[in-house]
């Protein structure tokens, strides 16, 4: 018992110093370098707050504060889900400085990111420097600081600190175990709660899994009633974004955004990868390091005598590619 609780302050003793090395690049000269999606993030959570500091539920249009290439009454608080940016706009109600409370947002942000990659992890090994070696590459990769605070992609980085909860939550369920149903449900809940295309990424993986555990014979109906349980609980808890969502499309006529095509240039992608860029650029990927890692992983990984249990993942663990558009 004493162990245990030894570890457990040990845990938070560094999942607090990990957050605050996260977000200490991004405020050493006591400003934000905030870019387009900062200002589109930030505008939202500020019309948020105002209506919540004013004792009344926000708007599902932007009427006070929008984003510079928005007109006034776009319907961004209504597409756009803000609850998960809570995180963010408590702080800025308690708190009469604006920077400490984007400060704070932050912190919590990077924490509640820590704290679930190493539940999930923990759930593959009981060791410490492994789970921590995890939590790590996740945490201070490239793409997850480029999204933070060259781009501000809050909608995204939200997502991403929910993410582990669903695999999590996947595994548990293929285990028997209840307590899968509450972090699945967690998980897609909060990631519908904070942005809707990595929403549509995640019940794709959920799909796939679910598709490949059949082909492996790694399922039962116990297993496929805990994931349709927990998704029933995860559209109760964004009940209030997928409802305003789907109010807005049956009531309003749009107008479609732009489409273009952009080039993705072989060299261009090699040459980022050696420069380990974390500026805002119209390409990026996960960054050298965690190249180096996975091209590591995958050798240790084939040179196991039974390969068949990572040829699933080994495929899937392509170097993640983005574009800006």
């Amino acid at each position: 018992m004493e162990n245990k609780r030894k570890k457990l302050v040990l845990d938070i003793f560094l999942i607090i110093v990990l957050a605050l090395l996260s977000i200490y690049p991004a405020f050493t000269e006591r400003f934000f370098n905030v870019s387009w999606d900062g200002i589109y993030h930030l505008t939202r959570f500020e019309d948020i707050t105002k209506a919540f500091s004013s004792n009344h539920v926000p708007s599902l249009f932007n009427f006070q504060y929008k984003a510079s290439t928005n007109p006034f009454g776009v319907a961004v608080n209504a597409f756009y889900p803000w609850v998960s940016g809570l995180i963010f706009i408590v702080p800025e109600l308690i708190f009469s400085n604006p920077l400490f409370a984007l400060k704070v947002g932050f912190f919590l942000l990077n924490a509640i990111t820590i704290l679930n990659i190493k539940l999930l992890v923990s759930e593959f090994s009981n060791k410490n420097w492994p789970v921590w070696v995890g939590v790590v590459v996740y945490q201070f990769n490239n793409y997850h600081f480029i999204d933070l605070y060259s781009r501000v992609a809050l909608g995204e980085s939200l997502a991403y600190a929910f993410f582990p909860l669903v695999l999590l939550g996947l595994i548990k369920i293929h285990k028997q175990e209840k307590s899968g149903v509450l972090f699945f449900s967690l998980g897609m809940g909060l990631i519908a709660a904070s942005h809707v295309l990595s929403l549509f990424f995640a019940v794709v993986f959920v799909v796939i899994y679910e598709i490949v555990a059949f082909i492996n014979r790694r399922t039962s109906l116990k297993s496929f009633a805990y994931i349709f349980f927990g998704g029933i609980f995860s559209l109760i808890i964004s009940a209030y974004t997928l409802l305003n969502i789907a109010s807005m499309y049956m009531n309003t006529q749009f107008q479609a955004a732009a489409t273009f095509i952009v080039p993705l240039e072989p060299g261009n992608i090699f040459n980022l990868l050696l420069s380990n860029d974390l500026s805002e650029k119209g390409i990026w990927i996960y960054g050298l390091p965690l190249i180096i890692f996975q091209v590591y992983l995958t050798i240790v990984a084939l040179l196991q005598h039974n390969k068949k249990q990572w040829h699933s993942w080994i495929l899937t663990c392509t170097p993640k590619v983005e574009v800006n558009i």
